[in-house]
C-alpha cells in the first residue's frame, strides 16, 4: 500500500508531466500558426484609407470562420495589412477577432474590428500588454505592437516574433505585413508593400533611433486564448 509521502511525490510528478505535455502542445500550436503566417510571405500590402470600410474577407480579414489560404488570396487578388496578418493567425487557431463581440463598442470596435487601435485596447484592457524591453529575448509567437495614432501619419503597427536567435529581441526575426511606400506616395500605386520577415531591429529603428514599437504581448496571451 502506497504511503502518504510516496503518494505526494506521485502527485507532484503527475502535475509536472501534465504541465510539460501542455507546454509541448502549446508550442506545437504556436509553431503551426507561424508556419501558416510564413506561407503568406509575399502577399501584397495596401494602405488603409479613411474612406475604406473594414472587410471580413480582404485587407484586415476581420471576420469569423477559418483562415483563408495563400492560394485563395492570390487567386482573388487581395492583400493583407499589418493586423490582417494577426487576424488571419487568430482565425487559423479558431480564435475571435477583437471588436466583433461588441465588447469595445465604446471606442467603435464594431466599426473598426481587428484594427491596430482596437487590438491595442483589447489587450490593454485585459492586462496582457507590457512595455517592450529591447534587452530581453522573447518567446516565439510574441506580438509586438504600437497603438494607432491617425490614418495618414501613424496607423500603428504589429509584428510577430518567429524565432529565438540572438541575445535579445533586436536580433530575433519577425514576420509582418508592412509598407515600403509611404501613405501619400502610395495613392497612385496598387501595392505599397508586402508580407515578409526581417530582423526586429530593422523594423524597430526604421523611423528613428528612439525605436517604434512600445509594447509586447506574450504568445500565451493572444495566440492561445481569446
Amino acid at each position: 500500500m502506497i504511503n502518504d509521502k510516496d503518494f505526494e511525490k506521485y502527485l507532484k510528478y503527475k502535475a509536472k508531466y501534465i504541465k510539460l505535455k501542455t507546454t509541448q502542445m502549446e508550442q506545437r500550436k504556436i509553431n503551426k500558426v507561424i508556419a501558416y503566417a510564413k506561407s503568406l510571405v509575399g502577399v501584397p500590402y495596401r494602405w488603409h484609407r479613411e474612406s475604406d470600410s473594414i472587410q471580413p474577407d480582404d485587407k484586415f480579414w476581420a471576420g469569423i470562420g477559418p483562415a483563408i489560404t495563400r492560394e485563395e488570396i492570390d487567386q482573388s487578388d487581395k492583400c493583407i495589412v499589418c493586423t490582417g496578418l494577426i487576424n488571419l493567425m487568430r482565425r487559423f487557431l479558431g480564435l475571435s477577432i477583437p471588436g466583433l463581440d461588441g465588447q469595445l463598442n465604446d471606442i467603435e470596435g464594431d466599426k473598426f474590428p481587428g484594427t491596430t487601435g482596437i487590438w491595442f485596447a483589447y489587450l490593454d484592457r485585459a492586462g496582457r500588454l507590457e512595455p517592450i524591453d529591447v534587452n530581453r529575448k522573447y518567446p516565439k509567437g510574441t506580438l509586438v505592437i504600437r497603438d494607432f495614432s491617425d490614418v495618414e501619419t501613424d496607423q500603428g503597427h504589429v509584428a510577430v516574433v518567429i524565432d529565438e536567435s540572438g541575445d535579445n529581441i533586436l536580433d530575433q526575426r519577425i514576420i509582418h505585413s508592412y509598407a515600403t511606400v509611404d501613405y501619400t506616395e502610395s495613392k497612385n500605386k496598387k501595392n505599397a508593400g508586402k508580407t515578409g520577415t526581417m530582423k526586429f531591429k530593422s523594423s524597430y529603428y526604421f523611423a528613428s533611433e528612439a525605436g517604434y514599437y512600445t509594447h509586447v504581448c506574450l504568445p500565451e496571451n493572444w495566440l492561445l486564448k481569446d
